[in-house]
């Protein structure tokens, strides 16, 4: 039903429904209504998937003894206050497939791996409930090079980076397997806003008494306050297919 570090269901094929959810955010449960369609076929001899969808949520009650019931049947409106937001009706664009000579997957719904997953493995950006990433990985080669290339948000990127390879030995004799499936490589990515250190809730933002001991949390957001810095990452790569069926 799911892949590793997908966030839901594995979307269907040919088929328009709706996927229906209660959810909690914080201390408010909402109702999730999701209207989704998927048109599966291919291109060139490549399979092709298009998925739509358009996430709602309606507040159902809330906690906190203050307000409970006071907001019943809201529209999130949190959902789409933002720019890349209104890009999370992308749900799926996928053409090929991985390891394939051509792959293009671009989505906010899936994990991605580049290369051996040395350095991005099962990576998905899409973990904060306020903020939508479109995220769009492209691979393509042919039997001299290739590369793998990713960014984590189309519309802002945060982490971005990619895999150049050559095949040296497909010079020598091409119509060898082996041969030609050797490749080395070199891999670059970067985290723009990397965390550093936590800050700690010094002003008690969320009014439970904790100061000193408690990271401060973005009350909008909900995500931890911290200082940030650029941090890159880079390395080689080898390999060699032995087997491939």
């Amino acid at each position: 039903l799911a892949a590793v570090g997908a966030l839901g269901f594995v979307p269907f094929v040919n088929r328009i429904g709706t996927v229906v959810t209660v959810e909690q955010i914080g201390e408010t449960a909402y109702l999730g209504i999701r209207p989704t369609v998927n048109y599966s076929t291919k291109l060139l001899d490549r399979p092709l998937s298009l998925t739509f969808a358009v996430p709602l949520r309606i507040e159902l009650v809330d906690a906190r003894v203050d307000k409970r019931f006071n907001n019943t049947g809201r529209f999130r409106k949190e959902d789409w206050d933002e720019v890349s937001d209104f890009f999370q009706v992308i749900n799926a664009l996928t053409y090929g497939g991985k390891e394939s000579r051509v792959y293009v997957d671009i989505n906010a719904f899936k994990s991605t791996s580049i290369g051996h997953g040395t350095l991005v493995k099962r990576y998905n950006p899409n973990l904060n409930f306020n903020t939508a990433r479109l995220q769009v990985e492209v691979d393509a080669f042919i039997d001299y090079l290739g590369g793998e290339l990713y960014v984590d948000n189309i519309v802002g990127p945060n982490v971005l980076g990619g895999l150049f390879f050559i095949k040296p030995l497909s010079l020598i004799d091409r119509d060898n397997y082996i041969m030609r499936s050797f490749s080395i490589g070199v891999q670059l990515f970067t985290d723009i806003n990397a965390p550093v250190r936590n800050i700690l809730d010094w002003n008690d933002d969320n009014n439970d008494g904790r100061r000193w001991n408690q990271v401060a949390v973005d009350q909008e957001t909900f995500q931890p306050q911290h200082t940030k810095s650029m941090v890159m990452a880079y390395g080689l790569d080898a390999e060699i297919k032995l087997v491939d069926e």
